[in-house]
């Protein structure tokens, strides 16, 4: 077999990798199983679509490519161990900036601020009020047990916007749920790893 014909063949793999089927046997994987998780079908989906394109955009021909994937945003017990945490209360965007610093993980995409606060919002720790066709997101009273408050600031165009503050509460229960936040689990993380 040529390099070709292997990336046509690993191609149809990820396509049925991608829709939660054995490529090997042609069975369908039970939906618990870690083949079946969004982040790996999305990965396995994108990747047989970047091999279609370099055999496409090269005429078939296979050549070097300087296209590189990112994994979804994961990080270790040991690195959420290294995290700085504040014993001030501080915004979940230096909250975010201090995982990134500790994962190093170049291969992997960093987290966003927006990634945590979606998943508060999701769990009910945070709500969305509107003020003046704006949107903010509030604790709820589950979002004040964990320890995060909010606080009315005015801009310098005299309008009210809220800024959510997060305590060492707060900070370790984040710190503790941040691969549930990114959507992987320890299987993922060792899967990644290896790849």
């Amino acid at each position: 077999m040529n390099l070709q014909t292997d990336l046509l063949r690993t191609k149809s793999y990820l396509d049925k990798l991608a829709t939660g089927i054995d490529p090997i046997t042609n069975l369908t994987f039970p939906n618990d199983t870690i083949l079946n998780n969004k982040q790996l079908s999305s990965f396995f989906h994108e990747t047989s679509n970047l091999i279609k394109e370099i055999l496409i955009k090269n005429g078939g021909e296979v050549q070097k490519t300087s296209v590189k994937r990112k994994f979804p945003f994961y990080i270790t017990s040991e690195q959420c161990n290294e995290i700085e945490l504040s014993e001030r209360p501080i915004a979940i965007s230096k909250l975010t900036y201090s995982i990134n610093a500790v994962t190093n993980n170049t291969n992997t995409k960093k987290l966003r601020a927006t990634d945590i606060t979606s998943w508060l919002l999701n769990r009910g720790y945070l709500k969305m009020i509107y003020k003046h066709d704006n949107g903010f997101k509030t604790p709820t009273d589950k979002g004040k047990d964990i320890g995060i408050t909010s606080t009315t600031r005015i801009n310098n165009y005299d309008e009210e916007y809220i800024v959510n503050e997060y305590s060492i509460e707060a900070q370790k229960y984040i710190i503790a749920n941040l691969n549930a936040i990114s959507g992987i689990n320890m299987d993922d993380i060792d899967i990644i790893k290896k790849l």
